[in-house]
């Protein structure tokens, strides 16, 4: 969808692109499928500790069925599934492909709420346990996700790669699909200043600049470090907001998240 959104309303129109001509628009592609991934990492994060209360144990099974999923994923074998069902009409993309590649850095923006809810905890002199859920649990799912990404850049290592060879688009595929461009927009009103007359130039413009964003030849490039800030902050938020909604009670009958922040400074709370 934010690929889809961004050839929309910025790739395909001239126009924008020459307004912005000059500046990296193709980050925010990138940015916010960065922000999508590391928001449900934490989200995912803090619905562990629901399942906390009773049979605590049994929280592994989730967390190393999902680095067993993600081991999967990384390594190209959703990819290849999705490519058989769909009988070869679904390939893999550079937005699907850089989505897998952000799994490396964006598991570890949600630990930073984490270290922070402690050190907030210290600094009132709230006893802080290794067995108390908030440290248990973040131990736990840090050292999943440390062994999913150590296993993961093992077996890129080996160049185990199930996904799809990379199919380009052919010129007789752009040429199709510059003239369903161009038959759907004959039938639209009259053209104005600020939507002009597609040409079928134009059309075939529109076509290779898409499948090539979509498909290559190159592949995204490296995120800058600046541009993490933002998926980083939107994880830790989602991070301790979650667990500020949800109630994780001790043995003691004590609540180390509900309510967290009236807790800390009233704790007659």
């Amino acid at each position: 969808m934010v690929s889809k959104i961004f050839i929309q309303f910025y790739l395909k129109r001239i126009p924008v692109r020459e307004a912005y001509s000059g500046t990296n628009q193709g980050i925010l592609v990138s940015t916010a499928i960065c922000s999508i991934h590391a928001s449900a990492e934490a989200v995912r994060f803090s619905l562990l500790f629901m399942d906390y209360k009773e049979k605590r144990w049994k929280i592994l099974i989730p967390i190393l069925l999902g680095v067993l999923w993600n081991v999967l994923l990384r390594i190209g074998f959703m990819d290849r599934c999705l490519h058989m069902l769909s009988c070869r009409r679904w390939k893999p993309n550079n937005s699907s492909k850089f989505l897998r590649e952000s799994g490396y850095p964006m598991g570890y923006p949600r630990f930073g709420a984490i270290i922070a809810i402690l050190l907030v905890k210290c600094c009132f002199r709230l006893e802080v346990t290794w067995h108390e859920p908030l440290v248990l649990v973040s131990f736990m799912v840090f050292l999943a996700e440390f062994f999913e990404d150590s296993l993961s850049y093992a077996l890129r290592w080996l160049k185990v790669n199930l996904s799809p060879m990379a199919e380009f688009a052919t010129d007789q595929e752009v040429e199709l699909n510059a003239r369903k461009t161009l038959s759907g927009t004959s039938s639209n009103v009259l053209p104005t200043f600020s939507q002009p007359a597609t040409t079928i130039r134009t059309a075939r413009w529109q076509a290779r600049t898409i499948q090539d964003f979509k498909y290559g030849p190159t592949a995204f490039g490296i995120l800058p470090g600046w541009a993490h800030l933002m998926p980083a902050m939107l994880s830790q938020f989602h991070t301790i907001l979650a667990l500020a909604m949800l109630s994780v009670e001790s043995e003691s009958g004590q609540s180390h998240f509900g309510l967290v922040w009236w807790r800390l400074l009233d704790p007659r709370c």
